[in-house]
C-alpha cells in the first residue's frame, strides 16, 4: 500500500469524481463527528487503482455540501451586501479597535437601508396605488388605507423577525430549536447572548475576538460576538421602521434642540443614536465591555419593538397629509446613504482601500436589487412618479461605476499584453493579483455617486428652507444634467474599443471585430424598434433609460434567474455560483452578523480532527502515521489554518511573523499545495491575516530550507488566474500550455494532478516521510 494522501478541494464544490478521477465510494463517518458535518462534509475513496496514478491509498475530502448542497444557497444571493460588509472587515489593513468599530457602524446603517428599502417597495406603493388607483366600488379601501398601512408595518416588522430569527440563527448545517432562537433574539439577561454551545471563547464570553489571529482556536469556534451583533442590528432594523412610520405623522409638538423633528420622530432618533453607541461601545478593547453596555445590547431589540409600536400608535391616533407625505419614507433611505458614506469615509481613513471596496461594491449591489424591484413595481403600477425620478441619479451612478470599473480591468490586462509581452491568460494572472487601482477607483466613484445625490437634492431649495428639510425632507430633484450622459457615453464607447482591442491583441481579430460590428448595429436595431416591458425601454432613448436598463434592470434580472436556476437545478446548478461563497463565506461573521452562516470554522475543525484522527487513531494528540495533504485552490487556505492550528502558530511578540509552538505535531505529515491563493490573492486582500508569515512557520516546522522543499511543495502555473507561488523554497513551476493530441490546451487552475510535476512532488515528500503504517 502507498503513502495515505488526502485531498482537499478548492472552490465551486469541486465533485470527488473530480479529485479522484473515477466513481468514488464514502468512508464511515467517525462516531465523534456532528450528524450535521456528516451531511455535508463527507471524505471519499476509490473503490480501486485508476488512471492518473490515483491508487487506493488516495481520499478526497469534500467540503463543497457546506455551500452549494443545500437549497437555501441560492438564496444568499439576496444577502451579498452584507456578505460584503463583513468581508470588509476581514479586508482591513489592520484591524485596529477603530477600524473594527467603523466597518461594524457602516455595516448597521447598512442594515437600516435595505429595511428602509423594503417600506418603500410596500407601504409607499400601497398608499401611492390606493389613493389615485382605487376604482369607486371599492370606496372602503380608501377609507381604510391608514390602517392597512399599519397593517403592513406590524407584517414588515414581524418577517424582520423571522428573517432575522431563521436565516441568521439557522442554517442547513447547524440546527437551533425555536427556543434557542427566541433566547438569542428576546431573552432579557446579557448571559442569553452566550454562545449555545461550548467552545474556548467559554472563558472569556464578553471579549471582542475581531483582533484574534486566524491560528488561534477562537477563530473556529462559537463567540457570544455574533449573537451580541445580531441584537444590535435586530433592533435598529425595527428603529429604522418606528422612524419610517414616525415621520409621516404631523403632531405639531416639538423639543427645543430637536425643532426639526416633532417629538416621536426625535425619540426614535435618540433611540437610534444610542443603538449606534452601544455598537461602538462593545467595540474591541483591553478588557470585556462594561456592565451597561452589555444591559443595553441586550434590551436593542425590546427598545426597537417598543418604539415601532409607539409610532404605530401615533400613525393611527393623528392625521397623515396626502400622498408625498410619504416621500419622507424614501427620503430615509437617502438620509442613511448620506450616513453610510461617512462612515465608508471613515473605514477607508482606518480600515484601508480593500475595505473601503467591499463595503461600497455589498452598498450599490443590494441597492440595485432594491431600486430594480421599485422600478418593476412602478412600471406594474403604470406611474413614474416620485420614487423613479429620484433614483435616476442612482441609475447614472451605477452605470458610470461598472463602467470605471471594467475600463479599469480592462486596461489592467492590456498593459500587460503590450508592456510585459505576456499572452492572455498570464496578463489575467497579473491582474488579478495586482488590482491596486480598482480598489482605488471603486470607493472613489461610489463616494463621488453619493456627493452627486446630495447636490442634487439640496440644490435650488428656497430660501428659508433648513438644510435637513430641503436635502432630505422635501428632496427637490430635477432632471439629470447633460454631463452625466456624456460621461455615461463616453465611458460605454471606451470599454467597446477596450474590449475590441483585448480580442484583438489576444489573436481573436475576427471575434473582435464581430464585437466593434455587433454592438452598434444591435443599438440600432433595438433603438428602431423601441422595445420595451413593465415601463422600461429597450431602446436606448436616452442616457436614463439606458442606466436603469443596464445598471438596475438587467443586474438584477440575471441575479434572479441565476437563484431561481439554483433552486429549481439542483447542487450542481449552484455549483457556479457556490464560487462567490467559497471565499467570502470562509470568514466568521464578526462585522456584519447576516451575512450567510460561515463554513470555515466547520471545515477548518473538521479538516483537522481528520488529519489528527489519521495520524494516530489511538492518540488524536500526536502524529505518528504518515500523510500527505494534498490541497488545491481554497483547499490550501483551509488546510494552512487547520494545520497551523496543530501546530499552535503563534504571532510572535513584537517581532512579527508567526512561529510554530508545536512543530513535533507535524512531524509525520507532508503537504502538496497547487492553485494556491495565498501570496496571489489573500494577502493583498487579507493583508491583516498575515496568511504568508503563517506559511513561512509551517514551512520551518515542515523541515524546509533554504534550497530544499523539504515535505511541502507548492505546484504553480503562470497562468493560473486564482493560484500562484508562496515561497521560492517550496515553489514548483507547472508549465503552461500542453499538447492534447496535437493542440496546445491551457489548463490554468485545473489539473495539476495528472502532471509530472504533481507526482515527482509527491514522490519525494513520500521519500522524505518515510515508509507508511
Amino acid at each position: 500500500m502507498g503513502m495515505p494522501e488526502l485531498r482537499v478541494h478548492g472552490v465551486s464544490g469541486t465533485p470527488p469524481r473530480n479529485m479522484l478521477y473515477t466513481d468514488p465510494v464514502p468512508l464511515p463517518m467517525p462516531d465523534d463527528v456532528r450528524p450535521e458535518s456528516h451531511t455535508h462534509v463527507q471524505v471519499y475513496r476509490k473503490p480501486d487503482a485508476g488512471d492518473f496514478g490515483v491508487d487506493d491509498h488516495v481520499e478526497a475530502f469534500h467540503w463543497g455540501g457546506l455551500t452549494s448542497g443545500s437549497i437555501l444557497s441560492a438564496f444568499w444571493v439576496l444577502l451579498l451586501p452584507f456578505s460584503m460588509a463583513n468581508v470588509a472587515g476581514w479586508a482591513a489593513k489592520k484591524r485596529s479597535p477603530w477600524a473594527v468599530r467603523f466597518v461594524r457602524a457602516f455595516g448597521l446603517v447598512l442594515t437600516g437601508v435595505f429595511v428602509n428599502l423594503a417600506v418603500t417597495a410596500s407601504v409607499d406603493f400601497f398608499w401611492r396605488w390606493s389613493y389615485g388607483r382605487v376604482p369607486e366600488w371599492a370606496w372602503w379601501l380608501k377609507e381604510s388605507r391608514k390602517p392597512l398601512v399599519v397593517a403592513l408595518f406590524l407584517a414588515i416588522g414581524w418577517l424582520w423577525w423571522g428573517i432575522v430569527s431563521l436565516a441568521s440563527t439557522r442554517s442547513h448545517f447547524s440546527s437551533m430549536g425555536g427556543g434557542l432562537r427566541r433566547r438569542l433574539l428576546w431573552g432579557i439577561h446579557p448571559d442569553s447572548m452566550l454562545p449555545p454551545v461550548g467552545g474556548p471563547s467559554r472563558e472569556s464570553p464578553w471579549l471582542d475576538p475581531s483582533q484574534s489571529e486566524v491560528t488561534d482556536d477562537v477563530v473556529w469556534g462559537s463567540h457570544a460576538i455574533l449573537h451580541r451583533l445580531r441584537r444590535i442590528h435586530f433592533g435598529f432594523g425595527f428603529l429604522v421602521l418606528a422612524f419610517s412610520a414616525a415621520v409621516a405623522t404631523d403632531t405639531g409638538w416639538q423639543i427645543g434642540a430637536f425643532s426639526l423633528f416633532d417629538w416621536p420622530t426625535g425619540m426614535v432618533l435618540m433611540l437610534i443614536a444610542l443603538n449606534l453607541v452601544v455598537l461602538l461601545a462593545s467595540g474591541p478593547g483591553p478588557r470585556p465591555v462594561g456592565a451597561w453596555v452589555r444591559r443595553l445590547t441586550a434590551l436593542q431589540p425590546h427598545l426597537g419593538a417598543l418604539a415601532l409600536l409607539g409610532a404605530l400608535a401615533i400613525l393611527a391616533t393623528n392625521p397623515v397629509e396626502a400622498a408625498d407625505r410619504w416621500a419622507h419614507i424614501r427620503d430615509t433611505s437617502t438620509f442613511l446613504l448620506i450616513v453610510a458614506s461617512v462612515a465608508l469615509v471613515l473605514v477607508w481613513s482606518k480600515a484601508g482601500r480593500i475595505s473601503a471596496s467591499a463595503a461600497t461594491f455589498g452598498t450599490f449591489f443590494g441597492v440595485v436589487l432594491g431600486a430594480a424591484a421599485i422600478f418593476s413595481l412602478s412600471g406594474l403600477l403604470g406611474e413614474g412618479g416620485q420614487v423613479v425620478q429620484g433614483l435616476h441619479w442612482l441609475a447614472a451612478a451605477v452605470l458610470i461605476w461598472l463602467l470605471i470599473v471594467v475600463c479599469v480591468v480592462l486596461w489592467s490586462i492590456l498593459i500587460r499584453i503590450d508592456k510585459r509581452k505576456r499572452n492572455l491568460w498570464e496578463a489575467v494572472h497579473d491582474m488579478t493579483g495586482s488590482l491596486g487601482r480598482l480598489w482605488v477607483w471603486i470607493p472613489a466613484v461610489g463616494l463621488a455617486g453619493s456627493a452627486f445625490a446630495v447636490w442634487r437634492r439640496c440644490a435650488g431649495h428656497q430660501a428659508g428652507e433648513s438644510w435637513f428639510e430641503a436635502c432630505v425632507q422635501t428632496g427637490h430633484l430635477s432632471d439629470l444634467p447633460d454631463i452625466v450622459g456624456v460621461v455615461a457615453t463616453t465611458l460605454a464607447g471606451l470599454a467597446l474599443l477596450l474590449a475590441v482591442w483585448m480580442f484583438i491583441r489576444a489573436g481573436k481579430l475576427g471575434l473582435g471585430l464581430g464585437v466593434l460590428v455587433g454592438v452598434p448595429v444591435g443599438f440600432v436595431i433595438l433603438r428602431a424598434t423601441g422595445i420595451g416591458f413593465l415601463g422600461i425601454d429597450f431602446s436606448f432613448n436616452d442616457v436614463e433609460t439606458a442606466a436603469q436598463t443596464f445598471a438596475i434592470i438587467l443586474p438584477a434580472g440575471l441575479l434572479v434567474s441565476r437563484m431561481i436556476s439554483g433552486i429549481t437545478g439542483g447542487s450542481e446548478a449552484r455549483r457556479g455560483f457556490a464560487v462567490i461563497w467559497d471565499v467570502i463565506m470562509f470568514w466568521p461573521r464578526w462585522f456584519h452578523p447576516l451575512a450567510p452562516p460561515a463554513y470555515g470554522p466547520n471545515v477548518v475543525t473538521r479538516l483537522r480532527t481528520e488529519v489528527q484522527r489519521r495520524a494516530d487513531p489511538e492518540d488524536s494528540g500526536a502524529s505518528t502515521c504518515p500523510l500527505v495533504v494534498a490541497a488545491h485552490s481554497q483547499g490550501t487556505v483551509i488546510a494552512l489554518v487547520a494545520l497551523a492550528g496543530m501546530a499552535e502558530a503563534r504571532r510572535r511578540p513584537g517581532q512579527g511573523g508567526f512561529e510554530c509552538g508545536k512543530p513535533e505535531m507535524l512531524r509525520n505529515l507532508g503537504v502538496l499545495t497547487y492553485g494556491c491563493p495565498i501570496d496571489h490573492l489573500y494577502d493583498r486582500y487579507f493583508p491583516s491575516a498575515g496568511f504568508t508569515s503563517v506559511a513561512r512557520a509551517m514551512a520551518a516546522a515542515l523541515d524546509v530550507t533554504d534550497g530544499s522543499g523539504g515535505r511541502w511543495a507548492n505546484l504553480h502555473r503562470a497562468t493560473d488566474p486564482i493560484g500562484g507561488p508562496l515561497l521560492a523554497s517550496i515553489d514548483v513551476p507547472v508549465p503552461d500550455p500542453v499538447d492534447v493530441d496535437g493542440e496546445e490546451v491551457y489548463r490554468m487552475h485545473s489539473f495539476y494532478e495528472p502532471t509530472a510535476q504533481f507526482r515527482s512532488s509527491r514522490s519525494v515528500i513520500e521519500t522524505r516521510l518515510g515508509q507508511p503504517c
